[in-house]
């Protein structure tokens, strides 16, 4: 019987390691989060980010960054937006791919790709201004999700050394690890009625993707100990 309840315990404390490794690190629904000018980029030229978004009412300052999905929306600096959902899509402007569903924008793979590439890998680093390279990627963003029929040349450049002309399955599996980040904002008119407006939406990418070798060490770690826990009850036995 013992030596049973030790396995269970094993297998439990296992499943809880996995599940924290793996868990996914995105905002929720509901939490009211201000935008902040972010570490790259030129905002004041693009209207775009790079963005810092800070989840109010937790203890860190700067806890994602994001850029704009919709070109002519606006978003103000340390205004309270609420998030309405974290979703594939963008619910304030546009339309789904065959235009069926208005208001309902699906986010390509290609995007996702983007973003994800941006903030966890080494594939865009032979861009060496990053203040510039922020602002491509904020443009072919835009360019991807049909917010703007162009590029310039320099924006045009990265895509077509970084984006353009790739097999398709190269962005697939980027779904789970970048979202759309809903945003809306409340108004009071004169007489005290508040209603609440969609805000532009912003492409955001989980904090950890892939788990990071602490924890995979301290996971490790901790199946070796109960492994020798179970080693010695035997033996004890």
């Amino acid at each position: 019987m013992k030596s049973t309840c030790v396995r269970i315990n094993l297998i439990t404390a296992s499943l809880l390691m996995l599940s924290s490794v793996s868990a996914m690190a995105f905002p929720t629904n509901g939490q009211i989060v201000k935008l902040h000018d972010g570490l790259y980029g030129h905002t004041n030229i693009t209207g775009g980010g790079e963005f810092i978004v800070d989840i109010q009412g937790d203890t860190v300052t700067d806890d994602f960054a994001s850029f704009c999905l919709e070109k002519n929306e606006t978003i103000y600096f340390d205004k309270e937006y609420t998030i309405s959902s974290i979703s594939d899509a963008a619910y304030g402007g546009g339309t789904n791919e065959d235009h069926s569903t208005p208001g309902y924008d699906v986010v390509s793979s290609k995007t996702k790709w983007v973003l994800y590439n941006y903030l966890y890998t080494d594939t865009f680093d032979a861009v060496t201004d990053k203040q510039h390279l922020a602002d491509y990627v904020q443009y072919v963003i835009w360019y991807l999700e049909d917010e703007i029929r162009k590029l310039d040349s320099n924006a045009l450049a990265f895509y077509n050394s970084y984006v353009n002309g790739k097999s398709s399955d190269v962005y697939d599996d980027y779904d789970a690890y970048v979202k759309v980040m809903n945003l809306t904002y409340t108004k009071t008119d004169r007489y005290g009625k508040i209603t609440t407006h969609k805000a532009q939406s912003q492409l955001i990418a989980e904090h950890a993707p892939v788990p990071e070798p602490a924890t995979m060490f301290l996971f490790g770690t901790g199946i070796a100990g109960i492994a020798g826990i179970i080693r010695r009850r035997r033996m004890s036995n």
